[in-house]
C-alpha cells in the first residue's frame, strides 16, 4: 500500500496564488477525489468560493482567489478533510485492485496447472 498523501506546507507564488505542498505527487485518481470534495463545498453557503480554482503541478496544488488568512480561517478544514477523504477513497481502490490482481494471479496459476495436467495426460496416451 502506498504512503498516504499529507500536507507538508503552504506558500505563496509570484502570482499570489497559494501553493499547497504535499509529501509526494498524488495520482490522478487521488487528485480527482480531492477536487471533488474540495470544490463540492463551493455551493452557496459552502466553505469554498466559486471564484477559487485549483491547478495541479507535481506535488503541489495552486489555489487562486483567496488570501492566506482566508485559507486559514475558511478553507484549511475543508482542505484537510479533502486530503483525508482522497486518501481513504484511494486506499479503497488500491485494496480492491490488489484483491483483483491476486485473484487474477491465482486464476492464471490454476489455468496453467490445469493446462500442464492436460498436456501430461496427452503425453501419457499410448498408441501401441
Amino acid at each position: 500500500m502506498a504512503e498516504q498523501i499529507t500536507i507538508v506546507g503552504l506558500d505563496v507564488d509570484d502570482r499570489r496564488r497559494l501553493v499547497l505542498k504535499f509529501n509526494r505527487e498524488p495520482s490522478a485518481t487521488w487528485k480527482g477525489f480531492f477536487a471533488e470534495h474540495w470544490k463540492g463545498l463551493s455551493n452557496p453557503g459552502g466553505a469554498v468560493r466559486n471564484s477559487t480554482y485549483i491547478n495541479w503541478e507535481a506535488n503541489t496544488v495552486h489555489l487562486a482567489g483567496m488570501t492566506v488568512t482566508d485559507f486559514d480561517e475558511r478553507h484549511k478544514g475543508v482542505t484537510m478533510d479533502a486530503v483525508r477523504i482522497a486518501n481513504e477513497r484511494s486506499e479503497k481502490i488500491d485494496e480492491r485492485n490488489r484483491v483483483l490482481a491476486e485473484a487474477a494471479a491465482e486464476n492464471k496459476l490454476k489455468l496453467e496447472q490445469e493446462l500442464e495436467a492436460e498436456k501430461e495426460r496427452a503425453r501419457n496416451v499410448k498408441f501401441e
